[in-house]
């Protein structure tokens, strides 16, 4: 993902492929990094994840900065070593300052989270490429 800095570039690299029509798939390859005791991606990483990618679809979709004000997660099932994780992003609800947004954090195989939350927007900018 072009842009990635600070916390994101340490965790990363995270990919993004432009769908078309305001849609993106998102994804990171699991690693060692990214584990937790019990051998599978560590919760923390797939919210992360999971905040980072949503942001960068509300971005893009309304062409606003944003900020995270909620961001609800239910594990599904663990995420494996190796792996490539993927997430996608959907706008439920839009209005002058918020957007509510859900997401979806899987591998080939599963799911692995779910979540839902409210982004606050701020200032329209020129858009620019994903």
């Amino acid at each position: 993902m072009p842009g990635s800095m600070g916390y994101a570039s340490l965790i990363g690299p995270f990919y993004v492929k432009d769908l078309g029509d305001l849609r993106f798939k998102y994804g990171f390859v699991s690693d060692h990094r990214h584990m937790n005791p019990n051998n599978v991606v560590h919760g923390g990483m797939l919210n992360t994840f999971a905040d980072h990618f949503i942001g960068h679809a509300v971005v893009h979709s309304t062409h606003r900065m944003c900020a995270t004000i909620s961001l609800n997660a239910d594990y599904v099932s663990g995420g494996k070593e190796a792996h490539f994780i993927q997430g996608e992003a959907e706008v439920v609800r839009e209005t002058r300052s918020m957007i509510f947004m859900r997401g979806t954090v899987f591998d080939d195989s599963q799911v692995i989270l779910s979540v839902n939350g409210v982004w606050r927007l701020f200032e329209k900018f020129a858009p620019t490429p994903a």
